[in-house]
């Protein structure tokens, strides 16, 4: 039977490790941490499930061997800084090489393509592209995008500000991690 071990407020690195080495010694290395809020600002490694339900930031790397869970706001800092914010003003082709955000601003719809990712070399990496006007943007990646569906070709934005898709990069594929008000065909 797995363990619980609650913290009731804000659980940090030090403390992330104190809890792993705690259940090492006691023989609960698969037992479960769950806390409101996380601050990891170094290397961190959990062992077990780590469940958090309040606003969160990570800016080292973080390891947890089972499950994240995250209910609340997670900021996840990449190298230290967020994610680039790039505007989109014009229709064109977006730089698969980087992970980056896009902010759609183009005054009408934004034609866009995305090209495969490189193997391995860009394995992990995540482009989330959103818009903040109300046009129908497409973002073409033939044959590219894994949606768990057979039509991989098109995604195609709600004519509406938030729109949005979180791609990650695997073996030369764009992954659909997370879309709103975006259909694909």
């Amino acid at each position: 039977m797995a363990n619980t071990i609650i913290g009731d407020g804000c659980l940090t690195k030090t403390e992330v490790d104190i809890l792993n080495t705690a259940l090492a010694q006691s023989g609960l290395g698969n037992g479960a941490a769950s806390v409101t809020t996380l601050a990891a600002s170094g290397a961190t490694t959990l062992s077990s499930t780590l469940a958090v339900t309040g606003a969160s930031t990570l800016s080292g790397a973080v390891t947890c061997g089972s499950t994240l869970a995250v209910t609340g706001i997670l900021t996840a800092l990449v190298g230290g800084n967020t994610l680039s914010l790039t505007a989109i003003t014009a229709s064109g082709a977006i730089a698969t090489g980087t992970a980056a955000n896009y902010i759609i601003t183009k005054a009408g719809v934004a034609a866009m393509t995305l090209g495969a990712p490189t193997a391995t070399t860009d394995d992990g990496k995540l482009i989330w592209v959103s818009s903040s006007t109300n046009y129908a943007h497409t973002v073409t990646a033939t044959g590219l995008l894994q949606t768990g569906s057979s039509k991989t070709d098109v995604a195609t934005f709600a004519a509406y500000a938030g729109a949005g898709v979180m791609l990650m990069a695997y073996q030369a594929k764009w992954i659909v991690i997370y879309s709103v008000g975006v259909t694909f065909s």
